[in-house]
């Protein structure tokens, strides 16, 4: 609210998006914009969409994420189902 009270408007539109404004309101705020954006999160973590159910499981997206750390893929699911969860189980992913 801070940065748009400081002038903070349209800001998705790159000629609008004044970074100096969203500092201030961090800083007014005594936030610290890294820790949202850059820090290491555990996968545990409970994260601002957490409520959103989009299908695919939690579980499967952190195991996904530590394989990509580790430089791992895995094979197309129609070669394979992961149970990740997107798929009805009456269904699942042939």
């Amino acid at each position: 609210m801070r940065a748009w009270q400081l002038g903070a408007k349209f800001d998705a539109w790159g000629e609008h998006l004044n970074i100096g404004v969203w500092k201030q309101a961090f800083a007014e705020c005594g936030l610290d914009p890294e820790f949202y954006a850059r820090r290491l999160r555990p996968v545990d973590e409970a994260f601002p969409w957490d409520h959103i159910d989009i299908g695919v499981k939690k579980t499967y997206l952190a195991q996904d994420y530590q394989m990509s750390q580790a430089g791992e893929t895995r094979v197309d699911c129609r070669e394979h189902c992961f149970a990740c969860g997107i798929c009805p189980r009456s269904i699942m992913c042939e």
